[in-house]
C-alpha cells in the first residue's frame, strides 16, 4: 500500500513493537523486577518515538485536515487532536511517575496495571487512527 500515511502506519507499528516488547515482562512482578532497568529503557524509546510521532502529526496532518472544505474531515480532525490531548497529559503524568527502573521495583504491581491501563487507551487509539483517520486522509489524496 502507497499512500501518503504510510510513514505514521509503519511509526504505529513501531510504537505497538516497543509497546509488546514491554507488555511481555507484566505478567509477572518478579519478570518485572529483574527487568526494570530494560523497561525503563524501554519507556524511554517509546516515550521518543511517541513524541516524534505526534509532532509529524501535528505539523503535517491536522494542519491539512483542519482546513478542508469537507467538515466531517475537519470535525474528524478536531475530535482526535482533542483525544490525543487527554492521552498525551495521562502519558506524562504516566513517564513521570515510572521514570526509572529503580521507581517500577518499588511497586511492580501498580506499575504493570498503569502500563496495561495506558497500552490499552494506546492501542484503541492507534487503531482508530489507523481505520479512521489515516483512511480518510489516504482517500483525500488518491
Amino acid at each position: 500500500m502507497n499512500n501518503k500515511t504510510e510513514p505514521f502506519r509503519e511509526q504505529h507499528e513501531k510504537l505497538l513493537g516497543i509497546v509488546n516488547e514491554i507488555s511481555f515482562f507484566l505478567e509477572d512482578s518478579n519478570a518485572i523486577m529483574e527487568n526494570s532497568n530494560n523497561i525503563s529503557k524501554l519507556l524511554s524509546d517509546l516515550k521518543r518515538n511517541l513524541k516524534v510521532h505526534l509532532t509529524l502529526e501535528d505539523t503535517s496532518l491536522y494542519p491539512i485536515l483542519l482546513v478542508s472544505d469537507d467538515e466531517k474531515v475537519k470535525n474528524t480532525a478536531e475530535e482526535f487532536m482533542e483525544e490525543m490531548g487527554g492521552i498525551s497529559s495521562v502519558f506524562q503524568k504516566y513517564i513521570s511517575r515510572w521514570s526509572s527502573g529503580f521507581k517500577i521495583q518499588e511497586n511492580p504491581l501498580d506499575f504493570a496495571e498503569e502500563t496495561r491501563d495506558l497500552f490499552d487507551s494506546l492501542g484503541k487509539r492507534i487503531e482508530r487512527e489507523d481505520n479512521n483517520l489515516y483512511t480518510i486522509i489516504d482517500e483525500m489524496f488518491q
